[in-house]
Order: C-alpha cells, then structure tokens, then sequence
C-alpha cells in the first residue's frame, strides 16, 4: 500500500489536503505482467513518444487508485471510484507532479508494487527515469517523501475573477 498525500485546490478554488491510497497486489501485477508491463517499460525506455509515456503513468496511478475500507478488508477499486477520482483535481495534481519529475514517478512506482514483485530499485528506477527523461521529463535533485506540494491550480471559472 503506498500513500501519497496531495494538497491542490479544488474546482471551486479552495484549499484541499487529501491522502490518496495507491495499492497493487501480486495478482494485478501478474495480469499486467501477462498485458506486457515489462515489454511495455523496456519500450518506454527507448521511445521518444510522450503519449505513450504520459498514457503508461496516467493508466499506472489509475489502475492502482482505491479506497481502502476501515476495516482494512478491501480496497476498492470500482469503476465508479476511478472515474471520480480521474475527474477530480487531485488526479489532475499528482498526474502533473509525476509527469514532472521522473525520480518521483520511479519511486512511486515502486513503493506501488508489492514489496515482493518489486525487481532491484536501483534498476527499476533508473529504467523509468531513462523513459521520462527522452520523452522530456528530468529528474529533479532534492529528496522525494512521498508526498505532493501541489497548491496551485489555474482557476477555469471565470465567475469568481
């Protein structure tokens, strides 16, 4: 299970602070493995094509986005629960902070994955990092903790301007 909290404003321009659940487990990972993700991340790695990068960690946080129930029995992963969330600002702010920084999105993957599926961190990362990098993307020199400190979000609505 990996946790990211993530600050951002909402579509009515408030402040929000939300800790999103992010979880995969060895039975998602193999259907994912058998769809070609190590394929698809050696491919990212030599590509130059954006889209299909952007695409691979959009479609990444969105399969791995959930609710975990209180009891800690479930992790849901609706439709309903990945559509409202993929519409929602804090979808919009961590896609922007991964796209942003390849180091960040290397770890995340990683801390996403369970502990026992997870490949060498070193060569995972620096694989993931290679496929942001051609398409753009650089990695950032400061320490990553895991968490978003995305405040600022163009205001669309024009009514309170």
């Amino acid at each position: 299970m990996n946790t990211y909290t993530v600050e951002y404003k909402d579509f009515n321009n408030n402040p929000r602070t939300e800790k999103l659940y992010f979880n995969l487990t060895e039975t998602e990972i193999s259907k994912m493995e058998v769809d070609g993700l190590t394929d698809k991340l050696l491919a990212m790695a030599d590509t130059k094509n954006p889209k299909e990068i952007l695409d691979f960690v959009d479609n990444f946080i969105l399969r791995a986005y959930g609710h975990k129930t209180p009891d800690g029995l479930r992790f849901d992963k609706s439709k309903e629960t990945r559509d409202n969330f993929e519409n929602s600002a804090a979808f919009d702010a961590i896609h922007m902070d991964m796209i942003s920084d390849a180091e960040k999105f290397a770890r995340f993957f990683i801390a996403t994955i369970p502990e026992s599926l997870r490949p060498s961190k070193n060569e995972m990362g620096k694989l993931i990092k290679k496929s942001l990098k051609e398409a753009g993307v650089e990695s950032k020199d400061e320490p990553i903790d895991g968490e978003a400190k995305i405040i600022e979000m163009p205001s669309t609505d024009k009514t309170t301007e």
